[in-house]
């Protein structure tokens, strides 16, 4: 009999839980225009889990944010961004020329950025991405020249 004594007071405290982790819910929702300027794949996966918990449940919405994270894992390692790197001057960096201006190319070298690790899934999409960021293919350049193709000539920075 006690125990039903203290049964209004185990639901009052529940309903404050539940009001403190919707509390920070909401000020995640604020914060979702930044998450979308960082990257877009995170804030799909995060809508992803928030309406599915919503929605469903909240053990479903889980294995639903937990697939669409490993989804997006395996999309990021198949098609990682890539990008040529110039010299900033009068610094030891080197940047995207894309999305820095300054960033100054480096007369006879391409230094390619490949922001995955390099792997057999992905050997095909680094190769012809390297020879898109360059602009040589080899096979086309052999068939032109007498000289030997692109070789290792090509430097790459990987994460």
């Amino acid at each position: 009999w006690r125990v039903f004594k203290f049964f209004p007071l185990l639901q009052c405290v529940l309903s404050a839980i539940i009001v403190v982790a919707i509390k920070s819910l909401l000020k995640q929702i604020g914060e979702l225009r930044e998450l979308w300027k960082t990257s877009k794949l995170d804030t799909f996966t995060w809508l992803a889990t928030f309406f599915a918990v919503v929605v469903l449940d909240v053990d479903y919405g889980l294995i639903i944010g937990i697939v669409f994270s490993l989804i997006t894992v395996l999309y990021r390692s198949q098609v990682p961004k890539t990008s040529i790197l110039g010299h900033i001057p009068g610094t030891e960096f080197y940047r995207d020329v894309a999305k820095y201006p300054t960033a100054r190319l480096i007369p006879g070298i391409r230094i390619c950025h490949f922001g995955s690790s390099l792997y057999f899934a992905n050997k095909e999409f680094f190769r012809s991405e390297v020879y898109r960021l360059v602009g040589v293919h080899p096979q086309e350049l052999s068939r032109h020249t007498s000289t030997p193709a692109l070789g290792d000539c090509v430097s790459v920075v990987s994460d």
